[in-house]
């Protein structure tokens, strides 16, 4: 069955640079950052229901942001759960990839010239997004193995 992706929020906001980053960088460095947050979420139909399956929140900081943020896109979380229902079975890893390859290709159709992902690796108890979640009996992904599959 298809998916159905979805921005499920859109907010414009400021970060406040934090007086380590100005001391870090010198006088010129900018004292806030305007960017665009957005919560993007995937959505399959099973049995006549809508699905929630996949999370991504991204941050934007568009051609009008100063240095060093300009044109980039940080995606912040991924989260995922293993309700996908596919033919032939075992095809997640695939869907998410192409989920996270799409918003890529679209940031880039959008100005952005840079992209920087940064997901760590999940901590046993701790969850970002979804929380309440299938047993799954595999142990946390080390920081190696997410690298790999980003």
């Amino acid at each position: 069955k298809p998916l159905v992706v979805r921005v499920a929020s859109r907010k414009r906001l400021l970060f406040q640079a934090v007086k380590e980053l100005k001391q870090r960088y010198g006088g010129g460095y900018a004292t806030e950052f305007p960017y665009l947050s957005q919560a993007i979420f995937a959505f399959q139909e099973v049995e006549g229901r809508d699905v929630f399956l996949f999370a991504m929140y991204v941050q934007e900081y568009d051609a009008d942001c100063p240095p060093p943020n300009t044109n980039r896109t940080y995606i912040s979380y991924v989260d995922s759960v293993g309700y996908l229902a596919s033919k032939p079975q075992g095809q997640r890893t695939a869907v998410y990839h192409a989920l996270l390859h799409g918003y890529l290709q679209f940031a880039a159709s959008c100005g952005f010239e840079h992209a920087h992902i940064w997901v760590a690796p999940p901590t046993a108890g701790v969850e970002y997004i979804f929380h309440g979640r299938p047993a799954d009996p595999r142990p946390p992904m080390a920081v190696e193995v997410l690298r790999g599959w980003y």
